[in-house]
């Protein structure tokens, strides 16, 4: 179901204080990625950071629309998922607009 970017913060907050185990995905040209770790910090407003074993992801998440999906919904989620935040930031939505064109990702925490 679509989030609020409130509701969204709220879930990811959730997951930082808890130290969830979560995954980030996406796949679309140009880049295909998974990486598997916990959010490290957060700044309150717009900018996330999620670190594992070998990396450190930087998400700033201004302008992105949210939806939020539970398993307890009967809706298939990726293996080892109990519930995921697909995340989509469109460039031209952003506070100071970019030409990146649109962003698609899912961070979805592991059960």
């Amino acid at each position: 179901m679509r989030s609020s970017p409130e509701e969204a913060k709220r879930i990811m907050r959730k997951w930082e204080q808890e130290s969830s185990r979560l995954r980030f995905t996406t796949f679309g040209p140009p880049l295909g990625c998974v990486a598997d770790g916990r959010i490290k910090s957060f700044d309150g407003d717009d900018l996330w950071e999620l670190s594992g074993d070998s990396f450190v992801l930087q998400l700033e998440l201004d302008g992105a629309e949210f939806e939020y999906t539970d398993a307890r919904e009967g809706i298939l989620l990726p293996k080892g998922c109990v519930c995921s935040l697909a995340v989509t930031i469109e460039g031209a939505r952003r506070m100071v607009p970019e030409p990146f064109g649109t962003v698609r990702f899912l961070i979805c925490e592991l059960g």
